[in-house]
């Protein structure tokens, strides 16, 4: 076989290509402003509640943030359309980090992990069925949504110094709040994290709401064996894929891919996190009501 010479020029633009390609989702150094809050924002995970002013659109990597804070509380939205990150949250979770300093120390962390039901998904993706050209049995289906029913939201809290990683409530009577919900085509996921000192039982940021906070969220990692754990006994399946496993009880070395709404596809080999997402923010928060303040690089 003989090879096919290419100019140097061509040869590099490939590997750049190549190395994009395999990049996960990654958003770093965006500026957003916190506009103030005159009261509580409403937490029943509805688009409507958050001010105009108060949320952005990230084109990479496509979601919607939204970031405004009142006398006691920081709020943050995230919301985007994609069912395989819903999949892939209610998994292995979507992870919040703080730094009061507003630079990227991980200080203080919530990891809610849960999300859509199997119907939700199907409504958002607007599939009747979960695996498309493929049929499912009525006590199949019996059977996986009995498993949502099992898989419960739940909320994990850290504070460097002060709190190793602990289950809390979702209601924020240990100070921080996590809700999810779906809106408009949107999956929604709201976090309200307390501005005041921790204390024992409750925990919070211990800053003025005029600071800047550094703000990292990550979702999308998949974790093998989380995977493993969540089969249950050896040939079940993954929930999410209505039974049945490959050969030698894998996924093939990777996560859930593409495939078209609410479906998975074995990934390349060794490729475990191909959509995870990372994105890195500075939240201004300023103590007075004004006009928004754009998005900066």
């Amino acid at each position: 076989m003989k090879w096919k010479k290419f100019p140097v020029w061509q040869t590099i633009f490939f590997l750049i290509a190549l190395k994009a390609l395999a990049t996960p989702g990654y958003c770093k150094n965006l500026e957003l402003a916190a506009p103030p809050m005159e009261q509580q924002l409403k937490f029943d995970s509805k688009l409507a509640d958050w001010p105009e002013n108060a949320t952005y659109f990230l084109e990479k990597p496509e979601a919607t943030m939204g970031v405004c804070h009142d006398s006691e509380n920081i709020y943050i939205l995230v919301a985007f359309r994609k069912p395989e990150w819903a999949r892939l949250i209610k998994m292995t979770g979507l992870t919040v980090w703080l730094d009061p300093n507003g630079k990227k120390d991980k200080y203080f962390m919530l990891r809610f992990t849960g999300g859509p039901t199997r119907r939700q998904i199907r409504e958002i993706a607007g599939t009747e069925n979960e695996m498309p050209g493929k049929e499912i049995s009525p006590e199949m289906q019996a059977r996986l949504e009995e498993r949502d029913k099992r898989m419960e939201n739940n909320l994990i809290c850290y504070q460097k110094d002060f709190l190793a990683e602990k289950p809390i409530p979702l209601d924020g009577s240990q100070g921080p709040a996590a809700s999810f919900g779906t809106d408009k085509g949107f999956f929604l996921y709201e976090f309200r994290i307390p501005l005041k000192e921790s204390a024992p039982m409750y925990y919070g940021l211990g800053v003025s709401p005029d600071r800047a906070l550094g703000v990292g969220l990550i979702w999308g990692e998949f974790d093998r064996e989380k995977m493993r754990e969540m089969r249950g006994e050896r040939g079940e399946g993954h929930p999410d894929m209505g039974g049945g496993m490959p050969p030698g009880g894998d996924m093939g070395g990777g996560m859930p891919m593409g495939g078209g709404p609410g479906r998975f596809e074995r990934p390349e080999r060794g490729n475990q996190t191909s959509q995870k997402q990372e994105i890195w923010l500075k939240i201004n928060m300023t103590s007075s009501t004004g006009e928004r303040t754009p998005a900066k690089k």
